[in-house]
């Protein structure tokens, strides 16, 4: 977390950020192409983090074709020696330096670069990056709660761009990059092509690895809702649950009986260790005659919490936020105790058999901007019954649910086409189709407010049928340094040798009351902040 320090700490706590929008300051020039910052005169050192927990900090270098070769010392292991060769790009996690021209350069390169700001105020009070200039973007309501991440997906619906879908948002780092699938309402083909515009209008960095357009052929069905895996499953029936109560005991059936802008949200008492941090729901359906599956379908949205989180690991690690990045993408540990807690703010679903909760199943965390709907495949065990008992669990206050229901319908998965990728036009009107054609090692890395203009053929649907549209998206995303946080506390590991630092958030993590305690208790705040305003 950024603190607030005396003046003369400022260069070494100051905000950390990925090339922001400094390339239109007139302090910084115009890097474009190696060659550019092969002749920069660096002036200030760089420091290079590696795979195998290799540290280089190099007061000389220079950019050649495929590495960095520069001079200084190498630390290893504990050990520091020094240094004079080239770092080979595929080697590279991150770069930290204080050069923004340095920064464009090692993103041209397609390196992960970290700016270390030495002007703190400039973004004291910056939440966001504004829309591109000229363009008319349509967002849902806001959910409340403060930032969020992942890169926008619009749909042009004939008159205007509208606001669809968030790939890969639980994605932090390469490391725990994910494919993700999406429905996309709006989209249609318009004077013979479908439109989608992919935008970063948030302040971190989005590596698009592939993205994919497939037509649903919908047939006879209603509507559609896609599984985690991409599977498309109509929907003729989806019936409400005639009793639905959370942790509290209070009756939420009328709040999840339809999708209307009417969510449930947690109870604050659930914010706390004494309720373990968890969040359970409790609701009964009518099971249809002879019914042996169904889908379980969740209108919802993810709430910012793990923003919040977030910041409480970068308060845990203090100034040594590139250590963090670091880490995230290098040590197993590490990249373990995310995984665990992406899998914890996930919805794990269970279904009563008559004697114990089975479990079935669960919804992953997705958006936070763009409300969504989400089909999950449940068997329902023998011993059920003619009401099915469904149980929702997950870290509190990571959800809002808008509505559930089942349909038991046990038909097949709806079939899907990929559709020709015709057009992919980046920031600069580079073509970005070989960047976004195949999961591979090519990604189109986006800063804000860069976007990416693509152009679809479209599908024909076949007599008496209708198409729908769904997009993969694969790729990874990694936060700027957030804002900071009032009134925060600090955890103990910050006041360790940074070398230790990264080891006691390990720590830290692995222990959820002491990892979530300060966590929630900034959360808290801003639930009542919140609800002041309202």
């Amino acid at each position: 977390m950024r603190m607030r320090t005396p003046l003369a700490n400022v260069p070494r706590l100051a905000a950390l950020a990925l090339l922001v929008a400094f390339s239109g300051c007139a302090s910084t020039r115009r890097i474009v192409t190696r060659e550019d910052f092969a002749q920069l005169a660096p002036g200030r050192a760089i420091v290079v983090y590696a795979r195998n927990d290799r540290i280089y900090r190099l007061e000389r270098y220079a950019l050649a074709d495929s590495s960095i070769h520069g001079s200084g010392t190498l630390s290893e292991q504990g050990r520091s020696a020094p240094f004079d060769g080239d770092v080979s790009f595929a080697e590279i996690i991150a770069v930290e330096t204080q050069s923004r021209s340095v920064v464009k350069a090692l993103v041209v390169a397609g390196i992960t670069a970290i700016c270390v700001a030495e002007i703190v105020h400039e973004s004291e009070s910056h939440h966001g990056l504004n829309p591109t200039l000229g363009t008319s973007y349509h967002a849902p309501p806001a959910t409340g709660g403060g930032g969020g991440s992942c890169p926008y997906v619009y749909a042009w619906d004939g008159t205007r761009f509208r606001l669809q879908a968030e790939p890969f948002g639980s994605a932090l780092g390469r490391a725990l990059e994910l494919g993700t699938w999406h429905l996309l309402p709006a989209a249609r083909a318009d004077r013979g092509v479908v439109r989608l515009r992919l935008a970063n209008e948030r302040e971190e960095t989005h590596y698009v690895n592939s993205i994919d357009l497939y037509a649903i052929e919908l047939g006879a069905a209603p509507a559609a809702a896609l599984d985690a895996e991409g599977g498309a499953w109509p929907l003729f029936r989806p019936i409400p649950p005639v009793r639905a109560r959370d942790r509290s005991g209070l009756d939420i059936t009328a709040l999840l009986a339809a999708a209307d802008d009417r969510s449930w949200e947690c109870d604050p008492a659930s914010l706390t260790a004494a309720s373990g941090y968890e969040d359970v729901l409790e609701l009964a359906f009518p099971r249809a005659t002879g019914s042996r599956v169904g889908s379980l379908v969740l209108t919802g949205v993810n709430t910012t919490f793990s923003t919040m989180l977030y910041r409480s690991m970068r308060r845990c690690v203090g100034d040594e936020t590139p250590a963090l990045v670091h880490a995230i993408e290098s040590d197993p540990l590490l990249i373990a105790e995310l995984r665990d807690y992406a899998r914890d703010a996930s919805l794990a679903v269970s279904v009563w058999d008559g004697r114990e909760w089975v479990p079935a199943g669960a919804f992953m965390p997705e958006a936070n901007a763009v409300p969504f709907t989400r089909a999950l495949r449940i068997g329902i065990p023998a011993g059920a019954g003619d009401t099915v008992r469904v149980r929702l669990r997950s870290m509190a206050d990571a959800w809002r649910i808008d509505a559930i229901s089942i349909d038991w319908d046990e038909a097949r998965p709806l079939p899907m086409t990929r559709v020709e990728l015709q057009s992919a036009a980046g920031p600069a009107g580079e073509d970005l189709r070989g960047e976004l054609a195949a999961d591979d090692d090519r990604y189109a890395v986006l800063l804000p407010p860069d976007r990416v203009d693509l152009a679809f053929a479209p599908a024909e649907p076949r007599a008496g049928s209708r198409i729908a549209y769904a997009i993969r998206a694969r790729g990874y995303l990694m936060e700027w340094d957030p804002p900071a946080l009032k009134h925060g506390s600090v955890a103990a590991a910050s006041w360790s040798a940074s070398d230790r630092r990264i080891g006691h958030l390990e720590a830290v993590l692995r222990d959820r009351n002491l990892a979530l305690g300060p966590a929630y208790a900034e959360w808290r705040k801003l639930r009542a902040a919140r609800a002041d305003a309202n």
